[in-house]
């Protein structure tokens, strides 16, 4: 019995912490976002045309492939590579962005959101930020 009792001690275990470990939905840190994405190959742009309103705004991040900012505004001209982050102070108002963002932006662009924050740009894009 105890035998018994241990396996399925061990069993439930595994099963919490396999559920706890598969439920955590985060993205990378506000702190780590610039230094990930410069490692990667993108070059930081001007994220002030995607400030939404101040006050609700913790942090926005622009990025694009290239060498340097004109070669990287030069290389989204001709498609290439991009991504837009937006990390805001509460999940209702990313909630209400991502779908404001959603119905407006053509079938290229991809988007997503995660707990504050949003994020959209091209498919490699996002799963470099990922």
């Amino acid at each position: 019995m105890k035998k018994v009792l241990r396996v399925f001690s061990l069993v439930m275990i595994f099963s919490l912490l396999l559920v706890f470990t598969s439920c955590n939905n985060s993205v990378i840190s506000e702190d780590e976002v610039k230094e990930k994405m410069e490692t990667l190959g993108y070059v930081a742009l001007d994220a002030s045309q995607f400030v939404v309103e101040e006050n609700d705004m913790k942090n926005a991040f622009y990025f694009a492939k290239g060498t340097d900012e004109m070669n990287a505004l030069a290389s989204i001209a001709k498609g290439g590579d991009y991504i837009v982050i937006l990390y805001f102070n509460d999940v209702s108002k990313a909630k209400s962005v991502y779908q404001e963002y959603k119905n407006s932006l053509n079938e290229n662009v991809s988007i997503e959101r995660v707990n504050e924050c949003v994020y959209f740009g091209t498919e490699a894009a996002i799963k470099d930020f990922k």
